[in-house]
């Protein structure tokens, strides 16, 4: 063992005494010129240099002189070495820390700008080398400017992509020469506002990949979907961390393309980011001037006269005396995963979905499916591949955000091509031998839903906390505080909470509990979509299944809303359940049950587990306190890192890492109960560096399975961003 140690330690001195090598680009007297032919000799001779002598290598790029690619697609060429080549500002020392997200309202003239000026966009404008391996690559403090616009909406399928898509099969599909190691830090992706001019601003298909501190902005095609970010062909992990994601279409998506044999992309974090859509993507037509309520930003385009109507900060319309450059834009959720596991999303700030749109308006879906025919290019045509065994959507934790200003919350949707799990009947081959498993719905407080003038006078298909589906197990959908918009009577148009649709067939838990949610009109509004009848508040229920639905408050957020309709085994001719048993209250106005910063106002410790019933509002503004404004949050940076196991003489020993959200003091209980620390073994020692430290125990027992978790600044372990204990076991 010491060995082993010795021969890390030479080797991080030996990565230590290694020199980088640094190469310039401007308009004159620096290593290369700017322009797309002396950035490309650039990377290029980064990318050789380091194939024969591996160190690290930056090009700075000076920021008074933007690199013009002029329809050109710059590439990233293969190469091994496994250190950065590092693509970044000249101006980089002017950026902020790493921790604090770019502005580009007022840090724009810092960072070096790579544009394609073209009348006709498409493709990419910086990828990787089609079928050859390689890694290591980082952009900091760049500006991605996709300027190309024409009179025919076309766009650049991708800003930054890195890896390859499906019309390149087998090379995409093929591991051996998937990318991997790509950072993005403190960098601006964004089309021309109202262009739809953007397919994706970043693009995903390679692993190990970290975007950070940075802003994806006005990504929007005509005619198609848009994302900010969009994950295929990974196998993880990647870290989408502290940036604003603004997109039309999902601002993040993961799959939606055919996998390739076993792959299941894993290990993903989403933290601390800012969701949004911008108010002009949603985008409405008519014959008449416009005279509804409406948000910021809307455009309204009456046909019969072609004059544009723009919707302002007070909330009403103003002619624009003519058309614009915006139009319409296909709108759908702001987070979207189809298959994956090990995700985690946390402490994001979330809005911006209405109806009519493309979906429902909803803000996570998880459409569990493997992308058949119908989108993926023609080299899947022959092979007819439908459902994969290993697709499943498994292990997901959703957990302390703020989600606001939007329709519904969360759907665990049936594939989109027809299929569905064959535990629940679906006819063999072409079904699903996994489904949603291991959903941890957690500590969302969830506000001002539902708003009307998200509806645009249509009646909206949504509006729920949660949509389940047959197949589904182990769901823990529990305190979280979901509130509808209290702007006018007519808001809130909410018809289900909870809807099982269909049997359900897989045994397992299904948790709703200590919640605090709307009553619903579901029973008038649902007849003929699917969910009506008696049964449509949760309908289906699998026999096999164990249900917990206690603890919950049910309330009518105003009196317009209240529907006659009682929660009990009564009404239900279809279960033989107790679905809403006692424990669960009906509340006569939400305004009587949460103040003014979503805190119950009564109903105290009224939760199954004895806490207050919805989401823990103090852990949320923790979580999310930085998610808008991107400032440092070092609450998102606490956690166990690792422990390792000695012996100190004869004794045995442990030492745990951690970095801790500020430089107090933390306590510590480790014990071998994992639950009630019972028999707690105090800490012999703890060292400090900042918010990073070391605690260490020793007189442990031989072979022993010890639980440990810190308590630091008021919060135990299980509020970081893993939610969990820590475990290690000591050597015989």
């Amino acid at each position: 063992m010491r060995s082993k140690f010795l021969i890390l330690l030479v080797a991080a001195i030996s990565a230590s005494a290694q020199t980088s090598t640094r190469k310039t680009v401007c308009a004159s007297g620096c290593d290369y010129a700017s322009t797309y032919a002396g950035l490309n000799s650039a990377v290029r001779d980064a990318a050789a240099y380091q194939n024969s002598s591996c160190v690290p290598y930056i090009i700075e790029i000076d920021p008074a002189n933007p690199v013009d690619l002029n329809g050109n697609t710059l590439t990233l060429p293969a190469k091994t070495c496994a250190q950065y080549i590092r693509i970044r500002t000249r101006q980089a020392g002017a950026l902020p820390a790493d921790g604090t997200r770019v502005n580009p309202a007022t840090q724009a003239p810092y960072m070096a700008r790579i544009q394609s000026t073209m009348s006709a966009p498409s493709a990419f404008m910086v990828t990787v080398a089609a079928r050859a391996k390689t890694r290591y690559w980082a952009f900091e403090g760049i500006d991605f400017y996709g300027n190309g616009q024409n009179a025919g909406r076309s766009a650049y399928n991708a800003l930054l992509f890195f890896g390859e898509s499906g019309s390149t099969f087998p090379a995409s599909l093929d591991r051996s020469t998937r990318p991997d190691h790509l950072e993005v830090k403190h960098c601006w992706f964004h089309g021309v506002p109202g262009a739809r001019n953007v397919q994706n601003g970043i693009h995903v298909a390679g692993n190990n990949v970290r975007i950070v501190d940075s802003v994806i902005e006005d990504i929007a095609a005509d005619g198609t979907e848009a994302h900010a970010v969009a994950l295929t062909f990974t196998d993880g992990p990647v870290d989408i961390v502290n940036n604003l994601l603004d997109s039309s279409t999902e601002n993040s998506i993961v799959g939606g393309a055919l996998m390739p044999a076993g792959m299941l992309p894993s290990f993903l974090r989403f933290v601390g980011n800012q969701y949004s859509k911008k108010g002009y993507y949603k985008f409405t037509s008519g014959t008449t001037d416009p005279a509804w309520a409406c948000r910021q930003g809307n455009v309204y385009r009456n046909t019969a006269t072609n004059h544009d109507w723009t919707c302002g900060s007070d909330g009403s319309w103003a002619d624009q005396g003519g058309t614009t450059a915006y139009g319409p834009d296909n709108v759908k959720n702001l987070w979207e995963i189809k298959m994956g596991r090990g995700v985690r999303v946390f402490g994001n700030d979330m809005s911006g979905t209405w109806w009519p749109s493309a979906q429902n308006g909803e803000v996570f879906v998880m459409n569990l499916t493997t992308q058949d025919t119908t989108s993926n290019p023609a080299w899947v045509q022959p092979n007819s591949i439908k459902a994969q065994p290993w697709t499943t959507i498994s292990d997901v934790q959703i957990d302390a955000n703020r989600v606001h200003d939007a329709i519904t919350f969360m759907t665990l949707a049936f594939p989109g091509n027809g299929g569905g799990p064959c535990a629940a009947g679906f006819p063999q081959p072409w079904c699903y031998q996994n489904s949603h498993n291991d959903i941890r719905i957690h500590d969302n407080l969830i506000y001002n839903m539902a708003d009307e003038r998200d509806y645009n006078r249509g009646a909206p298909v949504g509006g729920w906390l949660g949509l389940l589906n047959k197949g589904d197990f182990d769901i823990d959908i529990r305190h979280n505080t979901f509130l509808l918009s209290t702007w006018s009577a007519a808001s809130g148009a909410m018809y289900s909470i909870v809807n099982m649709a269909g049997a359900g067939t897989i045994s397992g838990t299904i948790n709703v509990r200590d919640n605090i949610i709307p009553k619903s009109t579901h029973s008038n509004t649902a007849d003929g979509l699917g969910w009506g009848g008696t049964c449509s508040f949760i309908s289906g229920l699998g026999q096999n299944s164990v249900y917990s639905l206690r603890g919950n408050i049910l309330t009518a957020d105003r009196q317009e809303w209240s529907a006659p309709l009682s929660f009990g085994p009564t009404p239900f001719p279809c279960a033989a359940y107790n679905l809403w048993p006692s424990g669960t209250i009906t509340a006569p106005s939400g305004k009587l049950i949460t103040d003014a910063n979503y805190r119950l106002t009564t109903y105290r410790n009224s939760a199954v587990d004895g806490r207050d019933a919805g989401a823990d509002v103090d852990r949320v503004t923790w979580a999310s306190a930085h998610a808008v404004d991107g400032s440092l949050n070092t609450a998102l940076e606490y956690k166990l890192r690792s422990a390792v196991t000695f012996r100190s003489d004869a004794a045995k020993s442990a030492n745990i890492y951690f970095t801790a959200p500020s430089g107090n003091a933390c306590t510590w209980e480790l014990s071998p109960d994992a639950n009630g620390y019972s028999s707690p073994v105090p800490v012999t020692s703890q060292t400090r560096n900042g918010r990073d430290g070391v605690a260490t125990w020793s007189g442990l027992a031989a072979g022993q399975v010890y639980f440990a978790r810190a308590t630091c600044d008021g919060l135990k372990l299980e509020t970081g961003v893993e939610g969990r204990r820590f475990l290690f076991i000591t050597a015989p």
